[in-house]
């Protein structure tokens, strides 16, 4: 009888090999991706916490109508860059934007305040992620590189400029 145990006319080796996944670490030269350990999977709770709290609280704000000023509705004092020179700050507008994106106001959104928007997305993008490793126990240590750290940053920093130009850009 062969291996797989239905008789002559079954698919299969007809003799016991030993066959090697393609997939393990001598085949492709990576290493396994690990699992979190439980320190990092304290954090990653807390992290997904917090993007949910944050992603709750941009729902259950309503965005300011003037475009700009919805944080002051947590108690924060109003932009002193507006105030003082009557020219909006690089991240004005950013919680009124993430505001109407998370109320599903994505155009009107990306309009106000380009940065508010990216905000919104990785708060998405980041809760999808870490609510992802928790589900199947990997570790995020592996994505945390310098290069990536550094594009990251860097993306970060030529966004905030290019959404403040758009700002003071005349309507």
């Amino acid at each position: 009888m062969n291996p797989c145990g239905r008789g002559p006319g079954c698919w299969g080796a007809t003799s016991p090999v030993s066959v090697r996944s393609t997939t393990s670490p001598e085949v492709t030269g990576r290493q396994p991706w690990p699992k979190a350990k439980r320190a990092e999977k304290i954090v990653q709770v807390v992290l997904a916490a917090v993007l949910a709290g944050v992603l709750g609280l941009g729902m259950a704000l309503k965005a300011s109508p003037t475009g700009s000023g919805t944080h002051t509705v947590l108690g924060l004092p109003p932009c002193g860059t507006l105030m003082i020179t009557g020219r909006p700050c690089p991240t004005c507008g950013a919680t009124t934007s993430f505001v109407l994106a998370a109320h599903g106001q994505f155009y009107e959104a990306l309009a106000n305040q380009p940065l508010g928007f990216m905000a919104f997305v990785a708060a998405v993008g980041g809760l999808s992620l870490v609510v992802g490793m928790l589900i199947t126990g990997k570790s995020g240590r592996p994505l945390l590189t310098r290069q990536r750290v550094t594009i990251l940053v860097v993306i970060f920093w030529v966004a905030a400029l290019a959404s403040w130009f758009y700002k003071l850009a005349p309507l």
